[in-house]
């Protein structure tokens, strides 16, 4: 199989779209929002038009009320690789849930209290989240400075990371990022792109206005809250989302939606960058996708899946 990865607006699905119709091949999706039904413009999700190019796999797999994360995609996946006969593109910016799917220790080194969870998830039920979010502060400054004070789901988890390990989320998974042994990384074409970090921002800028425009955005939250999902779901808390419901709820003037919008990008796109440095793709492009000659691209992928591993999908 073949994995794109690379920061927010580097061309990620575009370049998978390409590979796999010269391969004749599916495009998996890897991204955390798109697993979910209905979260299509925030996610930038591939259109229906793409969508009919070549086969698509692993997305609006799950329901806004479902909690989906990095065990429960890698299970999604590799039952998914398994059972296919066709090569597969993987593409998405969800580092922990590329580590996941490839096996790389983050099932072994993953901890949970479910008590101590649910009783968290009370608190947040019963309007405690900004005392949760300055528990977290105290015991985690460094993630806590990464989240939103919104972000219930992973001030949650962050409090249970302190609680069952009494390290911080930095420590905690500093081991699962380093690792690179798996089963399924042998078997794996690993293309990253990595383009010019100011072009990256300026797309970021063009991509915000484009997903705002015409109120594209505004009218999926408000048909998504109109069908019942909850303004805490887990996609409702994802970049954009979260914005669209703080404008929609008198927090945010309709000229600070865009800027907060793109700010909380950029900052997702840094962090995308931290950690995809620490890791040791096969192809490691400095260009956004299409910027490439693509063809070449597929052509390496090409020469690394044999014609067994593209009809028979390990055990």
């Amino acid at each position: 199989m073949c994995v794109v990865t690379g920061p927010t607006a580097s061309g990620k699905s575009h370049l998978a779209l390409k590979i796999a119709a010269e391969l004749g091949g599916v495009v998996v999706n890897m991204d955390s929002v798109q697993l979910y039904k209905g979260f299509d413009v925030g996610s930038a999700k591939p259109s229906r038009e793409e969508q009919t190019k070549v086969p698509h796999a692993l997305f609006d797999v799950a329901d806004a009320s479902q909690e989906m994360d990095a065990a429960k995609y890698a299970d999604l996946a590799q039952s998914f690789w398994r059972k296919s006969q066709s090569p597969l593109v993987f593409a998405g910016g969800t580092g922990l849930y590329l580590r996941s799917m490839l096996g790389q220790n983050f099932h072994a080194q993953s901890v949970s209290d479910q008590a101590y969870r649910d009783v968290l998830r009370k608190r947040v039920d019963g309007g405690e989240l900004a005392a949760l979010y300055q528990e977290l502060v105290q015991r985690d400054p460094e993630r806590a400075k990464d989240l939103h004070p919104n972000d219930h789901v992973r001030i949650v988890r962050g409090l249970e990371i302190h609680h069952c390990t009494g390290r911080s989320f930095a420590e905690f998974t500093a081991g699962i990022q380093s690792s690179d042994q798996g089963e399924l990384r042998q078997k794996c074409f690993w293309v990253h792109l990595d383009p010019d970090r100011e072009e990256q921002r300026e797309r970021i800028g063009v991509r915000t206005k484009e997903i705002l425009r015409g109120g594209k955005l505004e009218q999926e939250v408000l048909s998504l809250l109109s069908a019942g999902v909850s303004r805490l779901a887990k996609p409702m808390q994802s970049i954009g989302y979260k914005q669209m419901l703080m404008y929609l709820q008198g927090g945010l003037a309709k000229g600070e939606l865009e800027e907060k919008v793109f700010y909380a990008t950029c900052q997702y796109a840094k962090r995308q960058r931290t950690w995809f440095a620490k890791t040791k793709p096969d192809l490691w492009l400095k260009s956004f996708a299409d910027q490439l000659e693509w063809k070449s691209v597929a052509e390496k992928v090409r020469g690394f899946l044999t014609p067994e591993q593209a009809a028979e999908p390990a055990e």
